[in-house]
């Protein structure tokens, strides 16, 4: 897992090049850091919908539900967090940093990068589900559901991440451009 934060800090500093110097490192740390409670977050709720159906259902306790929900969210951050970690390190980190670098980074950006990656997302698994499902089988998600289940990952941890990394970069950019008002 730290292999893949090196390689997402080598791809923010290659993509930045000397623009680095004036945004630094901790836009990055901060982003990381968003992500990854975004990640706690929709996992707490997949546990906590998980296991207060199989309460309704009888399946188990309600006083064992929470026991249940804190290990299954545990479980499941320790399970998706090396997916999260190599698609920011080869999705988030270079979009980032090639918006910075060209100065086009705003919140319309941040909005049409998180529309494109949630449907192109959905759309690439759709396709990969239903050529290996085949296009009849009943089994196969739609893509709206897909898509669906894409939302939230987007929503708790792309665009958090992208805003994390926008707003300490505007400053730090704003603090340099301040003090070398000739760049």
């Amino acid at each position: 897992m730290g292999s893949m934060i090196l390689v997402g800090y080598g791809f923010w500093r290659l993509v930045l090049g000397n623009r680095y110097r004036d945004v630094g490192m901790m836009p990055f740390a901060l982003a990381y850091v968003v992500a990854f409670a975004g990640l706690v977050i929709i996992n707490f709720w997949v546990a906590y919908d998980e296991y207060s159906s199989r309460v309704l259902r009888g399946l188990l306790q309600e006083t064992e539900r929470w026991s249940h929900v804190r290990g299954w969210t545990l479980y499941l951050v320790t399970l998706w967090l090396p997916f999260l970690l190599l698609m920011l390190a080869f999705i988030g980190v270079p979009l980032a940093a090639r918006l910075i670098k060209s100065d086009r980074f705003s919140y319309k950006n941040i909005a049409v990068s998180a529309v494109v990656f949630c449907f192109g997302f959905a759309v690439v698994f759709w396709g990969l589900v239903t050529a290996i499902n085949g296009w009849h089988d009943p089994q196969s998600p739609g893509f709206f559901l897909i898509l669906s289940e894409t939302l939230p990952g987007v929503a708790f941890i792309a665009v958090p991440f992208l805003l994390a990394v926008y707003l300490a970069s505007v400053r730090k950019l704003r603090a340099a451009n301040l003090q070398n008002p000739s760049q």
